[in-house]
């Protein structure tokens, strides 16, 4: 193991060790956040972007466009799928594992001079160093236009200590109920929380609308943009005919499947208030540009051909259902391999995947969390079934089954992550 993977790995056991005695006060990440602030001023624009589906696909849209229009522009999503510099992008490239590694030792040695001096009272989680090396980042690199996504609620989310200029919440559904809340009420009020340091508030749609409204000042996204209409292409492309500020944009993104257009929406609908922002009028045609070349790792991605595999970070209930009518919109009955985390309320829709699939098979994530096979016999009942210990020997067998259907792999980010790291193994 080299030297910089040691670092990481320490940094990763460590903050775990932490998580479970956090207090999930955002105390230590606002005070690290501030002492950054005051060596490394920054003038970027921040933008914040939440939400229960589509929050990373809506800011690498929202990125894409603005790199092309010539901003300087930093992206911190998450999870990672392969390696954590995945989650830290400049200029639309993942950041330099130099610069990667000199930002955390940065920030970790920020960390511990400010807890043996008693101004912090524990070292910062996993996702709070990440958080604050891409803000410090950011900084440093001057970039323009800085967009954050949101890790997980809003409240008491690393990025909520931010100074935002804009805020989004794409929607709302049910996931990680054990943290945020059984009632989408309940979620839906943890995650507006990012609108109080904010200067521009944007909401998706009518519930997150009405929810906030009495409250914050919001504006909704139907007030801007919407989609006229849109044409099937081939298998899962799409042209979209939208109207965004009084005119027709036609868009043919090489980002596959009918839910991105909700994203493409979203992102259009924030660059419509950046123009107020910056005074500056983009051009449409890179805006069409920058919407319809814009790639996303892990989200109805396809990494094979003949057969056609696909893989999909699709992991609550909300997901699941975009999917399944993705394939009756085709008309197409796919072989699929799922994988899930064992705390996810997908896991309670698993016998729906039986109605759209031409066969199916269930596979432990290489995951400490992963849904095993008892845990897939407890939702199916007395259902016989197919499960794999092996990602690689589940592949093998879909190939040996699909015909001419997709393969269709899916359940969990983590499980992307696995798929992608041994593609050339398992599908080459």
């Amino acid at each position: 193991m080299q030297k910089n993977d040691i670092f990481l790995k320490s940094l990763y056991e460590r903050s775990r060790r932490e998580l479970k005695e956090a207090n999930f006060s955002l105390d230590v990440v606002s005070h690290l956040k501030k002492v950054i602030e005051s060596d490394f001023p920054s003038s970027s624009i921040n933008i914040v972007i939440g939400g229960t589906n589509g929050k990373g696909s809506t800011a690498t849209f929202l990125n894409s466009v603005l790199m092309r229009s010539g901003f300087k522009c930093g992206l911190f999503t998450s999870p990672h799928l392969i390696s954590p510099r995945e989650r830290i992008v400049i200029n639309g490239e993942v950041i330099d594992e130099r610069l990667f590694i000199d930002g955390l030792r940065y920030v970790d040695k920020l960390s511990r001079r400010e807890y043996d001096k008693g101004r912090i009272g524990r070292l910062p989680t996993f996702f709070e160093i990440m958080f604050l090396t891409s803000f410090y980042l950011f900084s440093f690199l001057r970039c323009e236009i800085s967009i954050f996504e949101v890790g997980l609620g809003g409240r008491l989310d690393a990025t909520n200590v931010l100074d935002k200029d804009i805020s989004f919440i794409t929607n709302v559904s049910l996931d990680h109920e054990s943290i945020l809340g059984s009632k989408l009420e309940e979620i839906a009020l943890e995650k507006v929380a990012i609108f109080e340091k904010s200067n521009l508030n944007l909401v998706g749609n009518d519930f997150l609308y009405n929810i906030s409204k009495d409250k914050f000042n919001v504006k909704k996204k139907s007030e801007v943009v919407n989609l006229v209409g849109f044409k099937k292409s081939k298998p899962f492309r799409y042209e979209f005919l939208v109207e965004y500020g009084g005119e027709k944009l036609c868009f043919n993104p090489i980002s596959e499947g009918l839910y991105q257009v909700e994203n493409i929406l979203n992102s259009l609908f924030i660059l419509h208030h950046l123009e107020k922002i910056l005074e500056k009028k983009f051009v449409r045609e890179t805006i069409v540009e920058g919407i319809n070349e814009t790639k996303i790792l892990g989200r109805f991605q396809k990494i094979s051909h003949n057969p056609d595999i696909y893989i999909d970070g699709a992991h609550n209930e909300a997901g699941l259902n975009r999917l399944s009518e993705e394939f009756k919109i085709w008309g197409i009955k796919p072989v699929v391999l799922f994988g899930a985390m064992r705390d996810k309320n997908i896991l309670k829709k698993v016998g729906d995947l039986f109605s759209f699939s031409k066969e199916v098979a269930f596979l432990r994530v290489n995951n400490s969390r992963s849904a095993n096979f008892e845990d897939y016999a407890r939702e199916i009942k007395n259902r016989e079934f197919t499960f794999f210990e092996d990602v690689c020997k589940a592949i093998e067998w879909a190939k040996s089954r699909c015909g001419d259907s997709p393969i269709f792999i899916f359940g969990s980010l983590y499980l992307c992550g696995e798929i992608l790291e041994k593609f050339e193994v398992c599908v080459g």
